[in-house]
């Protein structure tokens, strides 16, 4: 197979296919639109605006609170966990104009307004969730019964982490993690809760309270 480069040569591939991504319109997170499509007919962004509120301070950034939490969402959506991964989106026009920006928080904003995040609003965050899926799921009508199914995760954690803890680590020993708590529906595998633990906690503690939550949010219908 032979090719002609750019002063017109002809060059021979020998059996190697040649890739270049060069293209102004391409994008590798074209499935977003899918998500944002659902995510708009349900009033995500809406929702979390009604409901979160934040210090004073933050009401003065160039973004509103559900811009920024919907934002954050994308990313987490596309697998972009770190604050640093977000440049991806912030640089993506083709992103923009599937999910309806006219730009996208720099990293900055982010890490500003997740230092005014503290565990009553996630709790907030988590009730948004919990109607929604409820809003989804026709407040579970028809359903006679549910299945709470808990589970709890180990996740190592690199730096200083919030309420990062030495704990059972069963892939990196020795090292700081987190160990949450979840809590999904059986029959619809929705998530319904979840709690924030330190990397120290075993696996049933404060599960009693935990079950209670979970509970009070699956009764919400």
């Amino acid at each position: 197979m032979s090719i002609m480069n750019a002063r017109g040569k002809r060059e021979v591939n020998k059996g190697e296919v040649m890739t270049q991504f060069a293209g102004k319109n391409l994008t590798t997170v074209g499935g977003i639109g899918l998500f944002h499509r659902f995510a708009k007919k349900l009033g995500v962004e809406e929702a979390l605006e009604r409901r979160i509120e934040l210090p004073r301070k933050e009401a003065k950034c160039k973004y509103r609170t559900g811009r920024v939490l919907s934002s954050l969402i994308y990313a987490l959506v596309l697998d972009l966990n770190r604050l640093s991964d977000i440049l991806l989106l912030r640089l993506d026009k083709v992103f923009h104009k599937l999910v309806g920006f006219t730009d996208y928080p720099h990293q900055s904003s982010f890490s500003r307004f997740l230092e005014k995040f503290t565990v009553p609003v996630a709790k907030k965050v988590g009730e948004v969730n919990v109607d929604l899926t409820m809003k989804v799921r026709n407040d579970l009508e028809g359903y006679q019964w549910i299945t709470l199914d808990f589970d709890s995760y180990v996740r190592t954690v690199y730096g200083n982490q919030q309420r990062a803890k030495v704990g059972y680590n069963p892939k990196k020993r020795g090292r700081k993690s987190l160990h949450p708590l979840f809590c999904f529906i059986g029959e619809t595998r929705d998530f319904l809760w979840g709690r924030f633990r330190p990397g120290n906690r075993n696996s049933g503690q404060g599960a009693k309270g935990f079950l209670r939550e979970c509970l009070k949010n699956s009764l919400r219908g």
